[in-house]
């Protein structure tokens, strides 16, 4: 977490279209995409693990994903009535036209050249998939 006139760290910039991709209840992950499209040879997922709690909309002209500082993070956890283990963190993300947050263990990305309809890597190998080109 940055600090006192210390720029947060971004840890994932996005200035292209986000989609909300899906959400597994289930397993509580929250897979957010970037598809390929005339400008972008690459797709990007952002994977939340150990979802709590969220606040975002389906859709993003772009994105940008924060840890939280811990003002905010006790605005967001104020702001649910989700019991939340002091383990999980509170992610802020911000778009040209929202703020929202998402309340999870965990999130990594990839960006890779996989088409629209092709599953996400990072959900295939959390989940009991074959993980990889060996399998």
């Amino acid at each position: 977490m940055a600090g006192i006139g210390v720029p947060a760290v971004m840890l994932v910039e996005l200035p292209r279209m986000v989609q909300l991709w899906s959400y597994t209840a289930s397993h509580s992950q929250l897979l957010l995409r970037a598809t390929k499209d005339r400008d972008h040879a690459t797709r990007v997922d952002v994977l939340f693990k150990g979802v709590g709690a969220m606040q975002l909309p389906s859709v993003m002209a772009a994105l940008t994903v924060r840890e939280a500082e811990p003002d905010e993070r006790q605005a967001i956890l104020s702001s649910t009535s989700v019991d939340m283990p002091d383990e999980r963190r509170c992610f802020v993300l911000e778009g040209p036209d929202f703020r929202g947050w998402v309340v999870a263990g965990a999130m990594v990305s990839t960006e890779d050249e996989g088409e629209y309809f092709e599953p996400s890597p990072l959900l295939d190998r959390l989940v009991g998939g074959s993980g990889g080109p060996a399998d």
